[in-house]
């Protein structure tokens, strides 16, 4: 699965000696653990999948990813749209985080350990 945060405001110009920063970033989630706890739609398939998590930034979901990983929870991830901003309110793209429905209270606790706030509500 490939996810691709794209940057909404225009590049500003780098400061003297400084390289611009990158207007889009990618990376292929998941080869970096090997041993992923991380499962395909067949997983789920028969079951309700429970939205647990909406990472916003890639390390988010990065660290998410190792930390169900090393606690050897089962879930699934896929790229989708949400909306975002207060002000000026924008679609962005993010890493919807899922699992079966009777893994959530697992999850939710291994989360919590390690500072994620569970997602609890309806997805934009």
């Amino acid at each position: 699965m490939r996810f691709k945060w794209v940057r909404e405001t225009p590049p500003r110009r780098a400061a003297a000696g400084r390289k611009p920063r990158p207007t889009a970033i990618s990376c292929e989630v998941g080869i970096l653990f090997s041993g992923s706890m991380k499962q395909d739609a067949s997983f789920f398939a028969g079951y309700d999948p429970a939205l647990i998590y909406i990472a916003k930034k890639l390390k988010d979901a990065l660290h998410l990813e190792s930390v169900f990983t090393s606690a050897g929870v089962d879930y699934g991830v896929e790229a989708d749209e949400y909306r975002g901003g207060v002000l000026f309110r924008s679609v962005r793209v993010g890493a919807f985080f899922y699992v079966r429905p009777d893994s959530i209270e697992t999850a939710h606790e291994v989360m919590r350990q390690h500072g994620f706030t569970p997602y609890h509500g309806a997805a934009d």
